[in-house]
């Protein structure tokens, strides 16, 4: 029996998007062949995808921001007579939502839930339906197979992933992992994988690296005879100790995307407990990391109770101050599932329902402190001041001197000038229409009345 596993992207939501894929499809696509099913892996856009093809079942992977495009691509391979599976991140709070799209929803899953239903399917007790799909209740996922099974659903084009724990141990409230356990795989496997790698950089894409300091430590002392370069996420908290930084040098770590979160609300993933020290903390543990890694990416979020006008500003010198590469800033955004949407959506503070504005990108709630017109305009100044030209150059120049890399320099320019185009072409332009549409709506001031739910489907009729 055949399967389509299908991701949709969005060249819009910038250079992760575009390098990178994710690897749950492929591994359950590795699952299905397992017991003798033909499986596809297609990560793509939704004028791209592949109707043609005779599929048993379509397994759709779904973003909350990518919803209403899912849903719609779910809806017209039901209209075939296909079986639908919908699961994904969104599903984690809305299955019961999804249940209205689909023959079955996942919100998690592991090898023997996925086979379970397979064997169902075979045996024809699961069949095509127009009616509400079912809610396959399912462990969350706890091991992976090999990088060498999973290696041929990945676009070789993308950066290599490999992984060495799941789940997080911080309960960020704004995170769907929030509620996660946290697994080590054995340190074997890690480093067959790694050995496997032909490429020359690869990624680590564990929820959070190095969360558990002992079995890292140890997985990194292995990988050092290895001479691979990689690059990986982590939280900040994890990056104090210069013994265990010297270890991510010496194993090949090349780069680090920091999740620093907020500058006016503690967390513990930042690694600080007091607010008054995040910012002076912040710049002396970057600092601290630049002196063994030479590449460094700070995301931080915009928009938690406790931001303010100077919150902006202060991001802007952080910037400037602490070394940084690269600065991505989100917006907060209260996904369904999560402790911060319970609790927003308690507050009535939650203007917005159409799942496509689900971003980062976009403002969906009140703020404490100040309205959507201010924030729009400021967030707008940091998109442009963190992007501009003359910031670029002192990047590249200031990273070229301190590593004496011509290489390195090189990918820094490249990833940057990647970011301003998106950030000048996209990023920009969709903040500024959606200043005017929260403005029309009358959400722009604090304690506005609340917009009235909505879920808008939208779709392509250019498909294949």
């Amino acid at each position: 029996m055949n399967i389509y596993l299908v991701e949709l992207k969005n060249k819009k939501m910038g250079l992760f998007n575009q390098k990178v894929n994710g690897i749950m499809l492929p591994i359950l696509a590795v699952w299905a062949e397992r017991i003798g099913w033909h499986a596809e892996v297609d990560f793509t856009e939704l004028e791209n995808v592949d109707y043609e093809k005779e599929w048993d079942v379509v397994a759709i992977c779904t973003f909350t921001h990518l919803a209403p495009s899912s849903y719609f691509l779910a809806e017209r391979f039901r209209k075939m007579g296909k079986i639908v599976v919908i699961g994904g991140p969104h599903t984690k709070g809305r299955a019961e939502e999804a249940r209205d799209h689909a023959d079955v929803v996942f919100n998690n899953c592991n090898e023997q839930a996925w086979h379970k239903f397979l064997r169902a399917v075979e045996a024809k007790e699961i069949t095509p339906s127009h009616d509400r799909g079912i809610f396959f209740p399912a462990p969350e996922l706890s091991e992976v197979p090999p990088y060498l099974e999973y290696k041929k659903f990945c676009s070789e084009d993308k950066l290599p992933m490999l992984i060495s724990s799941l789940g997080c141990p911080h309960r960020c409230d704004f995170c769907t992992d929030w509620d996660s356990k946290y697994y080590k795989r054995r340190i074997d496997d890690v480093i067959a994988d790694v050995r496997n790698v032909a490429a020359d950089v690869f990624a680590f894409c564990d929820p959070n690296f190095g969360a558990n300091a002992k079995f890292t430590s140890a997985l990194l002392k292995e990988m050092i005879p290895l001479k691979k370069k990689y690059v990986m996420e982590t939280s900040l908290a994890f990056l104090s100790n210069d013994e265990y930084l010297k270890l991510l040098r010496d194993s090949g770590c090349v780069a680090i995307e920091i999740g620093i979160e907020s500058l006016s609300t503690p967390y513990q993933k930042n690694g600080v407990k007091e607010v008054a020290s995040l910012m002076e903390n912040t710049i002396q543990r970057i600092r601290r990391i630049k002196q063994y890694i030479p590449g460094v990416q700070a995301n931080i979020i915009f928009g938690f109770d406790n931001d303010t006008e100077e919150t902006f500003h202060s991001v802007v010198e952080l910037h400037r101050l602490a070394n940084i590469d690269s600065m991505v800033p989100f917006i907060a955004t209260p996904f369904p599932g999560t402790p911060l949407w319970d609790r927003l959506e308690l507050e009535g503070r939650i203007f917005e329902r159409d799942w496509q504005f689900f971003n980062t990108k976009n403002l969906v709630i009140t703020l404490k402190n100040l309205s959507a017109f201010s924030f729009y305009d400021l967030y707008i100044d940091v998109q442009r001041k963190i992007n501009s030209p003359l910031v670029i150059l002192r990047k590249v120049f200031k990273h070229l001197r301190d590593y004496k890399s011509m290489r390195m320099a090189f990918t820094v320019l490249i990833v940057l000038l990647i970011r301003a185009r998106n950030a000048f072409y996209f990023v920009i332009p969709e903040l500024q229409r959606a200043k005017k549409r929260v403005i029309s709506e009358g959400t722009y001031d604090k304690g506005s009345s609340i917009a009235p739910p909505r879920l808008q489907i939208i779709g392509s009729t250019n498909s294949k």
